[in-house]
């Protein structure tokens, strides 16, 4: 006490001082120096206060995340609905019902494969003005992600020929990899881990170096046994905007979801779908397609590199694409193989050929030993020295020396993109060696599962064409 009252003086003018110092402040004052002035001229009117001093309040104060997304722009707010693995019957029908009710865009990455199973579908897609196609690969890599994704010059191949199939711009989604090649983003599938994806990225690159944008997705709305979806709309919708209010997306205020087509065959499937679109909505999404994901766009693959080099492939494949009724929507766009950039790969008539002199077919002979090192390079899994040896003129539907034929060593190479390649090509899917086996029976032999898979498809598209072309005509 004795202490308390010896220092009282000394306390008592000193903040009699500092009130006089926050009167005589100017009206124009900063806030902060107000707030300290302030904090001090209630300590002078009691000295006691010291002891017992509490802060004040700010005045500014920190907005929360939900008033910031809420004053924030709905453009800013963008959601890309993406389906992929169609076409296929019921599941993409049911979305492009879903996606027409409700006028909103999508996106629809097609496997090459299941647009010449469901060219209906495919032409409904492309009719519609709300909904893109995009590339999916041919064939889906057959489930066989790490031996895919382990040959360059397979993956090239199976990309530009589901590119030419599918037409349009080159974009482009991976099968099985979350993978990202654009002018602006580069992004690798690293739950793959560090030494898968050194082994695939020069895939990856080279996709890019060939004009092709990779995109991979932000958010998917899972599938469990069966294809069934997992998961009710209100759950996504709330983990979309749990993405969006952490920042946790590739782009700021985008995300790209992915869903499959699959998952969408029950109408239960698609009401839910619907449901989604309607919670996004009313929580101020705006809808759009991948085509606006990027200010740069991809150019339209005119000529291929790795795939279409043989010289009645593009032609036919043209034919196929008018038949089917989509080559004529393609063109409109803009988007298709144009008859310039068919003359630039090689499909020329035998009038041109003999003006540029360019080499006649081979004799007899020249092409037995033709098709002898077609066989070797099939067996020896050079898929490069195949394609140049058809582009020489080596026959793909005669057996060489030993008995062998193309088709059948590359069942037994266990090779399907060679055996794609020599089907594109015209090989003859009944053709048998000299052992009497065909590539459906061979490859039943062998226990090439996905091989006999292919085969029995592609028979069955074959007998499908020629039911069509064996109907009357009125």
């Amino acid at each position: 006490m004795n202490v308390f009252m010896k220092i009282f003086p000394f306390l008592l003018i000193s903040h009699t001082l500092s009130s006089a110092v926050v009167d005589s402040y100017p009206e124009k004052t900063h806030s902060e120096t107000l707030s300290i002035a302030a904090v001090e001229s209630r300590i002078s009117k009691s000295p006691l206060s010291i002891l017992d001093m509490t802060p004040c309040k700010r005045e500014r104060r920190v907005p929360k995340i939900s008033e910031i997304l809420k004053n924030s722009p709905q453009d800013e707010k963008t959601i890309y609905l993406t389906f992929d693995d169609g076409p296929m019957t019921k599941g993409t029908e049911n979305i492009l019902n879903v996606l027409s009710k409700e006028g909103v865009k999508a996106t629809m990455f097609c496997i090459g494969r299941n647009v010449v199973l469901h060219p209906s579908l495919f032409k409904k897609e492309l009719l519609m003005p709300n909904v893109m196609v995009a590339n999916h690969t041919y064939s889906h890599a057959n489930g066989h992600y790490r031996k895919f994704y382990s040959n360059l010059w397979g993956v090239m191949s199976d990309v530009e020929h589901a590119q030419i199939i599918v037409g349009g711009r080159k974009y482009l989604r991976l099968a099985g990899r979350n993978v990202w090649r654009t002018p602006d983003i580069r992004r690798d599938d690293m739950a793959l881990g560090r030494k898968r994806v050194e082994i695939e990225r020069p895939k990856y690159d080279t996709l890019q170096k060939e004009g092709f944008f990779v995109y991979g997705w932000d958010i998917e709305w899972h599938f469990g046994n069966g294809g069934r979806r997992k998961g009710s709309a209100q759950e996504l919708a709330s983990r979309v905007e749990s993405l969006y209010m952490h920042g946790r997306t590739v782009k700021k205020g985008k995300i790209i979801l992915l869903a499959h087509d699959f998952m969408f065959r029950d109408r239960s499937s698609a009401d839910e779908l619907r449901r989604f679109i309607e919670i996004m909505k009313d929580k101020g999404w705006h809808f759009d397609t991948i085509e606006h994901y990027s200010i740069q766009m991809p150019d339209v693959l005119r000529v291929a590199k790795y795939y279409t080099k043989g010289r009645r492939h593009i032609a036919n494949l043209q034919k196929e694409r008018i038949r089917i009724g989509i080559g004529d929507i393609l063109e409109a766009k803009g988007e298709s193989v144009t008859p310039e950039a068919e003359r630039s790969v090689g499909v020329v008539d035998k009038k041109a050929e003999s003006e540029k002199g360019l080499p006649a077919m081979p004799h007899k002979a020249q092409r037995k030993e033709l098709s002898d090192k077609l066989v070797e390079a099939i067996l020896a899994y050079d898929s490069q020295k195949v394609d140049m040896l058809i582009r020489d003129g080596a026959p793909i539907n005669v057996t060489d020396q030993k008995g062998r034929t193309p088709l059948n060593s590359a069942v037994k190479a266990n090779s399907i993109f060679i055996l794609k390649k020599l089907i594109a090509f015209g090989a003859d899917l009944n053709l048998k060696d000299r052992e009497g086996y065909t590539p459906l029976l061979l490859a039943r032999k062998y226990k090439r599962v996905a091989i006999e898979k292919y085969l029995i498809e592609v028979m069955a598209v074959e007998k499908k064409k020629t039911r069509i072309a064996m109907r009357p005509k009125h």
